[in-house]
């Protein structure tokens, strides 16, 4: 067979061009781009990644390379393949929706990343999309709260009616005095609100009074 299919084993396909020869690697035949193994068989359903590095799909009918769209790989893996039909990574804008793909191509979900710029992120469990304006949990009982940019924030922040204090790597204090802004301060085991205009008994059984700005004061003094 000279320019054209040929059905080897049941649905095992390969291509044999003008001079006969099965074709191998990233082809353009007809008006479709296709992908046949060393061993000249066409790939379908798979993700392939080729000598150049770039991360590839190729359906499961058709054959056919993705281009501009989503496909999944393993089940639940997803990839998004830009439209030089290259699986994209890192962060990325489709649609409406802020979404992030690791280096191998898969998509991120559920998970908190910190991204080179070396800003936290969360991307949701279900649609993958970061989170903005909004809390998280990660690890049991570990909150996160995303700002409108979708990084965590850090540090004492004032968000809503409550003041809340976040360590560098983002999670959520409470239940601990911290010395911030000249003054050590203690967050609420529940709802991790700054100590105002009381006493609390601390975790060594001494008690520190914390005045109307949120000041550790012990028996009067700082």
């Amino acid at each position: 067979a000279v320019g054209k299919f040929a059905e080897g084993a049941k649905n095992e396909w390969y291509y044999f061009d003008q001079a006969g020869k099965a074709a191998t690697g990233l082809q353009k035949i007809g008006q479709q781009t296709l992908y046949f193994d060393q061993d000249g068989k066409q790939v379908k359903g798979k993700v392939v990644t080729l000598a150049d590095k770039t991360i590839r799909y190729f359906d499961a009918n058709s054959g056919e390379m993705a281009v501009g769209k989503f496909a999944e790989g393993a089940k639940n893996e997803w990839y998004y393949f830009d439209q030089a039909g290259k699986a994209v990574t890192g962060l990325q804008k489709i649609g409406q929706q802020t979404l992030y793909f690791d280096q191998d191509g898969k998509q991120v979900k559920g998970k908190i990343v910190t991204l080179a710029d070396k800003s936290i992120r969360y991307f949701d469990a279900n649609s993958g999309e970061m989170a903005a304006n909004k809390f998280v949990e990660g690890a049991k009982n570990e909150w996160y709260y995303f700002d409108q940019a979708g990084k965590a924030v850090t540090g004492l922040q004032q968000i809503g009616q409550q003041t809340l204090y976040f360590d560098q790597d983002g999670k959520q204090v409470k239940g601990k005095v911290v010395y911030v802004n000249g003054a050590n301060r203690y967050f609420d085991p529940n709802s991790g609100e700054m100590a105002r205009n009381k006493w609390i008994q601390l975790e060594d059984g001494s008690w520190m009074y914390f005045d109307r700005n949120g000041r550790g004061r012990r028996f009067g003094w700082n």
